[in-house]
């Protein structure tokens, strides 16, 4: 009867621990981390993240410097989708959607064995390059079927468009805004964001062809301009809008210019 009696409080002590511990972690209008999302995890370094049709899509860089794998999230489990390949350090900056179509950009030139210049695209069943692209690219945005891709590179594509640091895909060819931005060495393109049809872009660099634009311009669909005195320092890293308000994240201890 004793023994009986200890298992049963020992019972009723370790569901009120439970209840305890879970109502601590999941307090109705509190915030926390899904513990699915724990170990093992996607096993490596995150840079670039989509979502579709529910679905979490990661990449970044792997714990080898020549390969990493696309990794995905269906809600219950992680799991290798494609591997990119390539000679030298392999990191894939950004991932964005097209409808149903995945792109993919960063370092690499090969991914699930199809050669691919550092921009590749899924159809949700074969891998393929996007018109031999040549550089490097570390953000996409999408605007309507428009792929804005910036980065560094002058020639996205043998015979087409010179475009410096920045250009669009138009689901055939790639075209240049302008003069595009910055030079041919030393200056990049980091991030981008369309609102209203405008193009903002932003990174390292000083001119658009003769226009002085310092670190952050816009393009009107004609012509780039500078936004509200430019930014010094080291360069922008992030663009995002909230509402009409522009914000803007980097290396830098000055915007405007006051």
């Amino acid at each position: 009867m004793k023994t009986f009696l200890f298992f049963a409080m020992r019972t009723v002590a370790a569901a009120l621990l439970l209840m305890t511990s879970v109502s601590s972690r999941a307090i109705s209008g509190d915030e926390h981390w899904d513990n699915q999302f724990g170990w093992p995890g996607p096993g490596q370094v995150t840079d670039s993240i989509a979502v579709h049709n529910g679905r979490i899509y990661t990449s970044g860089a792997g714990s080898t410097t020549t390969n990493v794998a696309l990794i995905v999230w269906d809600g219950w489990q992680w799991s290798p989708e494609a591997q990119f390949i390539g000679p030298s350090t392999v990191i894939v900056y950004d991932l964005a959607f097209i409808g149903d179509t995945l792109y993919a950009a960063g370092n690499f030139t090969n991914v699930n064995g199809i050669t691919a210049g550092g921009l590749a695209k899924w159809d949700g069943v074969n891998w393929t390059t996007v018109n031999n692209f040549k550089g490097t690219i570390t953000c996409l945005t999408v605007d309507g079927a428009n792929l804005y891709a910036s980065g560094i590179f002058t020639n996205p594509a043998a015979g087409g468009a010179i475009a410096t640091n920045i250009a669009y895909w138009d689901g055939s060819s790639w075209n240049a805004l302008g003069n595009g931005l910055g030079s041919v060495s030393g200056s990049s393109v980091r991030a981008t964001a369309v609102k209203n049809g405008q193009v903002y872009a932003a990174g390292t660099f000083t001119n658009s062809g003769p226009q002085l634009v310092t670190n952050v311009a816009v393009w009107n669909g004609s012509t780039w301009s500078a936004v509200g005195g430019g930014i010094s320092g080291f360069g922008v890293s992030s663009l995002t809008f909230n509402g009409n308000d522009l914000y803007a994240g980097g290396a830098f201890s000055q915007a405007g210019s006051t």
